[in-house]
């Protein structure tokens, strides 16, 4: 994380300013979105959980946790509600999700289909085998 920390302090004001224009046009363009959407259906993420090694590469790669933030970053930045339920194991036992997003202010609508989700299934009560 300290990698993280001294990689945004490099960061130029200009390219701060830049950057929140882009989130919120990005922000107007997903909301447009949704009109016509109740929820996304998005992956969590690019692999499965990733390991401990994995996750102290993050200051050591920036590659690695941009693939990792790959499809939650952008709900974030937008200010976009997301659930994340676990959709299953990968072929090594490690846990996958899924994420579904929605519009502002759609936690309700979010809850009860990631309610309904979870009726359907049972990915939420197993657990790895070590």
């Amino acid at each position: 994380m300290a990698g993280l920390i001294e990689h945004g302090r490099k960061v130029s004001g200009e390219a701060v300013a830049n950057a929140w224009v882009n989130r919120l046009e990005f922000s107007g363009r997903l909301s447009a979105a949704f009109e016509h959407v109740d929820l996304m259906l998005i992956p969590t993420m690019t692999t499965p959980t990733p390991t401990v090694s994995e996750l102290e590469a993050f200051g050591a790669d920036d590659d690695v946790l941009l693939q990792m933030i790959r499809y939650t970053a952008p709900f974030d930045l937008a200010g976009n509600p997301t659930i994340v339920l676990p959709a299953g194991f990968s072929s090594n036992n490690v846990p996958i999700s899924l994420q579904l997003v929605g519009k502002h202010l759609s936690e309700d609508v979010l809850c009860a289909a990631g309610h309904a989700f979870q009726q359907a299934t049972s990915w939420h009560l197993r657990r790895p085998i070590d």
